[in-house]
């Protein structure tokens, strides 16, 4: 593949949809004069052509497997790209916050409290239940490290809804998101203004229970799924990944390439337990 001039990936758009195309100009056979490079939006990255230059200039950039110098272009352009507005997701319709004086769902609270989750905790993150989706819901509020801008505070942009019972039909999938259906993706943060530590982990319950262990950023990913976009807002912490039991391998790969990036990454490895399943005294050890 030729080197990629400075254009075309100052061009490249994740917020795209697939099959979107742009034209852009290819200063090296146009000089500016007209915009005979095309970039067109695939599952996995970006087809670009030049018209002018043919097959000499064409291919397959993956958004996933990018080198680390051209994904360190791209993620300084994304650095000084405009915040992304995200919008404003409302809670179930029957959402109750289970912390509330006086409204007590045992089964939901039995749950929250296997994992430390305390009657305070789960006032303190707006924990609550719903009859129609018959789930713990997490409401999920704006990052502020992904989008540091004004608007914040309190703003609810996605909700997740926990299946605590194992074998009442109709409750799959375990974990239930809803969220705007032009973000391609959101992360429950748990925001710590002070510190220069970010651990990532998979589940929201996770997140809550480390950040109050240590006193870190967390983020839940949601899913096992590190973005460029945010490893991108990561380039001033230090970063823990710290996967579910099953999915070291990912941690491990996902370390090695952000510390190649100049991010300052550390793979938290544990084959038997979630981060949700220790104790704040074990937490501390594997984070210290």
């Amino acid at each position: 593949m030729p080197n990629l001039p400075s254009e075309l990936l100052e061009a490249l758009d994740s917020s795209m949809m697939v099959g979107e195309k742009k034209r852009i100009t290819h200063e090296v056979c146009s000089k500016g004069k007209d915009a005979c490079l095309s970039i067109t939006r695939a599952n996995a990255g970006w087809f670009y052509r030049c018209f002018r230059c043919g097959d000499d200039f064409s291919g397959f950039i993956s958004a996933v497997n990018m080198s680390p110098q051209d994904t360190i272009a791209y993620m300084k352009r994304l650095e000084s790209k405009p915040v992304e507005t995200v919008p404003r997701v409302d809670l179930p319709d029957d959402f109750r916050p289970i912390g509330e004086k006086h409204y007590y769902h045992i089964d939901a609270r039995i749950w929250l409290r296997e994992y430390g989750i305390t009657n305070k905790l789960m006032k303190k993150y707006n924990i609550g239940w719903s009859k129609r989706y018959f789930r713990v819901i997490f409401p999920v509020y704006k990052s502020v490290i992904l989008y540091p801008s004004k608007d914040i505070a309190h703003k609810i942009v996605a909700w997740q809804g926990r299946n605590i019972y194992e074998v009442i039909p109709g409750q799959k999938p375990k974990w239930f998101l809803k969220k705007p259906k032009n973000i391609k993706r959101v992360y429950y943060e748990c925001y710590a203004p002070e510190s220069d530590k970010v651990v990532l982990v998979e589940d929201l319950v996770s997140a809550i229970k480390v950040h109050e262990a240590t006193g870190y950023n967390t983020i839940a990913l949601l899913t096992t799924y590190v973005s460029k976009e945010l490893m991108m807002r990561l380039l001033k912490y230090k970063v823990f990944i710290w996967l579910d039991a099953d999915m070291h391998t990912k941690s491990l790969g996902y370390s090695n390439t952000m510390n190649q990036l100049g991010i300052k990454t550390h793979a938290i490895i544990d084959h038997t337990k979630d981060p949700k399943e220790y104790s704040k005294e074990k937490i501390n050890t594997y984070l210290s």
